[in-house]
C-alpha cells in the first residue's frame, strides 16, 4: 500500500492531506505529481481561473469540479512489517509554490487557511460554468 500526505513548504503536517493509494506506482524523489480535490466552491473556482496557472487547474466530470494542484515527491519512505509480512510506502509531497499550498488548505480546512488568500477568494468575480 502507498500513503500520499502532504505536508506545508515549511513541512508541516496539512489536516486531512493524508490518502491511502491502493495500487502501488513507482514515485521517485523530484518527481512531480497533481493532488485531485473536489470542490463546489464557485469563489475558489472562479479565482483559480482568474489566475490561469499551471499550479492548478480546474477540471470537470459530469457537473462536478475539482481542482488538480501540483505537488513535489520530497521524500519516500518504505517500511517493512515482519509479523505481518505487510510493504508499506509513504511518500511525503510539497506544493509547488504558497499559491497550490493555500488552494490544498483551503479545499481541505478552510478556517486553516491564510486569511489574506481567503480574502482573495472571497473578492473572486463569479465562476461561470
Amino acid at each position: 500500500m502507498l500513503i500520499l500526505q502532504v505536508n506545508s513548504i515549511n513541512g508541516n503536517i496539512i489536516n486531512q492531506a493524508r490518502w491511502e493509494v491502493n495500487e502501488f506506482t513507482n514515485i521517485s524523489v523530484s518527481q512531480s505529481m497533481r493532488i485531485n480535490l473536489p470542490t463546489d466552491d464557485m469563489n475558489l473556482l472562479a479565482y483559480v481561473t482568474k489566475q490561469a496557472k499551471n499550479e492548478c487547474s480546474i477540471e470537470k466530470s459530469d457537473d462536478k469540479y475539482s481542482i488538480m494542484v501540483k505537488c513535489l515527491v520530497k521524500e519516500v519512505q518504505h517500511m517493512f512489517d515482519p509479523a505481518t509480512n505487510e510493504f508499506d510506502s509513504l511518500a511525503t509531497l510539497i506544493p509547488i509554490n504558497r499559491y497550490a499550498e493555500c488552494t490544498i488548505v483551503y479545499i481541505l480546512d478552510p478556517k486553516k487557511c491564510d486569511p489574506r488568500f481567503v480574502q482573495l477568494i472571497n473578492q473572486s468575480v463569479e465562476f461561470k460554468q
